[in-house]
């Protein structure tokens, strides 16, 4: 799904919107239950997040792109298998694109920060085939994200 979270500040008159977030919004219902929340986020030279809460993974290459939160390391580590993270990786190396995944439950969130889709383009081709290519990447990511997930899931003992 495509997506423009606004924020509205202020009321009455003096109210204004701010726009907080424009890309693609996905949640995957998983077969079972992880009974913990698991973030993956890009890496920030200012981490807000609870420090405590931090997972180191085993991957090198990994942990330079990205952290990983969660209240549960043992699950963490069993979800977050090698080719999961090195399918991560290997698209943000190829796309530069930021993205968070929350692992809540039994749901799996992404969020792609892509900017306004679809949109038509004043100058130029307005069929942007390299464009089109990334959101079909995205979309073919989160198809895999959840198939893997799914597999060990069912694998696992949560």
């Amino acid at each position: 799904m495509i997506y423009i979270f606004n924020n509205i500040l202020g009321s009455g008159k003096n109210s204004h919107t701010e726009e907080i977030f424009k890309g693609i919004f996905a949640y995957i219902t998983c077969n079972k239950d992880i009974g913990t929340y698991i973030k993956i986020l890009k890496n920030r030279k200012i981490n807000f997040a609870n420090t405590s809460d931090r997972v180191l993974m085993d991957s090198e290459d990994f942990e330079k792109f990205f952290d990983v939160y969660s209240e549960n390391r043992i699950t963490t580590t069993q979800l977050l298998t090698s080719d999961i993270m090195e399918l991560l990786v290997d698209f943000y190396k190829k796309y530069y694109l930021d993205y968070e995944i929350v692992f809540r439950n039994n749901i799996i969130y992404m969020k792609f920060s892509t900017g306004a889709m679809f949109e038509p383009r004043i100058f130029g081709n307005s069929m942007d085939k390299e464009l089109l290519f990334v959101y079909y990447s995205i979309l073919k990511l989160i198809l895999e994200i959840s198939n893997k997930v799914n597999d060990v899931l069912h694998e696992i003992e949560v």
